[in-house]
């Protein structure tokens, strides 16, 4: 080492102070040189969708999704157009907010599969094992068309019939209860709906006698981790996560090993069964007892609850569905004089017309809904649009894009429950189940269960707003994909028993 070389080495913290006093601009520089290189604009070959610049290397624009994702997405749509790359948690995924792209690739299951990311979901969020993870292509072929089946129109009736009956056992209770006292309570909204929703559809699945509500507070725990990790995030580094999953596992595994399977549901028994005969361990069949229920539980609570939220904030609050629901209920009582309403509520919500109820509830899914669809290119090479994505390219549908684009939706930002009753918005345009092959399984029975809970609530108690200038109820950050965005925030509302009314 040369002399002049070692005299620039600092001997002593005093000697480094000096240093940095009299080369501070080349120190300044070496530590802000790899910031610099690394928010330079990335690059793509020609052809290739642009990336969003990121700070961070690795995380990427990761917290900037979770911080405001509609406000990141309209900001690289304006920068970038309806496709653009973004870096995350290690990996690089084309986001596609273009209704006619989005249909092309729904329309293309060949070029555009399931995503590997998907399998790998099952071991990474649910926790199957390696054995099981091998033998899924062959369970599936057997587990998949006992599902799709269970749940498509002609056979969901069963399950919306059972949850309907211990929906309506519920709300009969507390009806029963407040009738006796002065006919009224104050309740937190949140709770309330999401408990009714979550028991009576748990008790549809397996029966009256299984825990539901000691499975809630792991649920929601497992339910808050899932969207980091399907980015990326390893399990083991969420510790809650790993507990609560733990916990719902062995909730599952001791039902099937018990005696509660007799009441299950033939969805559930099949499922059941298909995993005995491949061998499967307690715990391997609890897991895809959770990854089953998970979507539909993670859903449907919380649709009811924005239908029920976003109505009360409107002039009219509930008034318009309480009307319509009655009208209808008397003309159909009228019609079927010997049918008790709690037992037939699902042959009354099948045959009557509630044009304003379907209307507030499809405009609720396209207005509170945040879902993805993700797509592997499995072609060397293809185009959408002006770009060209290359086999293994990850691609993700956001449906909130076309949700909230105002070229589709008139005041798309706008909550406007009637949009709906003059005008159908069709696929690639209104899509809150997602689309294609990865359309969502168990919509027809989320349908039913939020169309129930809302009549049996609005024809049982009057529901009002304990706190009319209460601050409004927030979409809860960082929980985009998976169908309903979580609230921040609850509303205080009065419960009263209705005259005349009941089940």
């Amino acid at each position: 080492m040369s002399t002049s070389l070692c005299s620039m080495i600092p001997a002593s913290p005093e000697q480094l102070r000096q240093l940095l006093a009299t080369h501070w601009w080349s120190a300044l520089t070496l530590l802000l040189l790899p910031l610099f290189l690394w928010l330079l604009p990335l690059r793509q070959p020609s052809g290739r969708p642009p990336v969003v610049r990121s700070w961070i290397p690795w995380i990427g624009s990761y917290w900037a999704m979770r911080t405001d994702f509609d406000a990141f997405v309209a900001r690289a749509r304006r920068r970038h157009g309806d496709c653009f790359g973004v870096h995350s948690l290690g990996k690089t995924m084309y986001y596609i907010t273009s209704p006619e792209i989005i249909s092309s690739i729904y329309k293309s299951p060949k070029e555009f599969a399931l995503s590997p990311m998907q399998f790998e979901w099952m071991r990474n969020i649910f926790g199957l094992s390696g054995a099981a993870a091998a033998d899924a292509a062959a369970v599936g072929q057997q587990m998949f068309p006992l599902i799709h089946k269970a749940l498509s129109p002609a056979y969901v009736n069963g399950l919306g019939e059972a949850f309907a009956a211990a929906a309506a056992s519920s709300l009969g209770a507390l009806f029963e209860e407040l009738h006796s006292r002065p006919g009224r309570t104050t309740v937190d909204l949140l709770p309330f709906v999401h408990s009714g929703v979550f028991d009576a559809a748990t008790h549809a699945l397996f029966g009256p006698s299984f825990p539901s509500s000691s499975l809630q507070p792991s649920f929601s725990t497992f339910d808050a981790s899932v969207p980091a990790l399907a980015m990326g995030l390893s399990s083991s580094l969420d510790m809650p996560f790993t507990r609560a999953r733990e916990d719902l596992l062995r909730v599952f595994e001791q039902y099937i090993a018990g005696q509660g399977l007799g009441e299950a549901s033939e969805l559930i028994e099949g499922v059941v069964q298909v995993a005995r005969s491949h061998a499967w361990s307690g715990r391997d069949t609890a897991v895809w007892l959770l990854a089953l229920i998970w979507p539909l539980q993670a859903n449907s609570p919380y649709a009811a609850y924005w239908l029920l939220v976003l109505m009360l904030r409107t002039p009219s609050g509930l008034r318009p569905l309480v009307e319509e629901i009655d009208a209808a209920r008397g003309m159909w009582e009228k019609e079927h004089p010997a049918a008790r309403f709690e037992e037939s509520v699902v042959d009354f919500i099948n045959e009557a017309p509630l044009p304003r109820l379907t209307s507030a509830i499809q405009e609720t899914l396209r207005y509170a809904t945040g879902s993805f669809s993700v797509r592997c290119v499995e072609a060397d090479s293809v185009c959408l649009g002006k770009h060209e994505f290359r086999k293994g390219d990850h691609l993700v549908c956001t449906v909130r894009s076309l949700h909230l684009s105002e070229d589709i939706f008139e005041d798309a930002h706008k909550f406007m429950p009637t949009r709906f009753i003059d005008r159908q918005y069709k696929q690639p345009s209104y899509l809150p189940f997602g689309g294609g092959i990865s359309q969502c399984e168990g919509r027809f029975l989320a349908l039913a269960q939020i169309r129930t809970f809302v009549v049996l609530l609005l024809s049982t108690f009057d529901i009002a707003l304990a706190e009319p200038q209460a601050p409004e109820v927030k979409f809860r950050e960082g929980q985009r994909g998976f169908g309903m965005i979580r609230p921040k925030g609850d509303l205080k509302v009065v419960l009263a028993t209705r005259n005349g009314f009941g089940i």
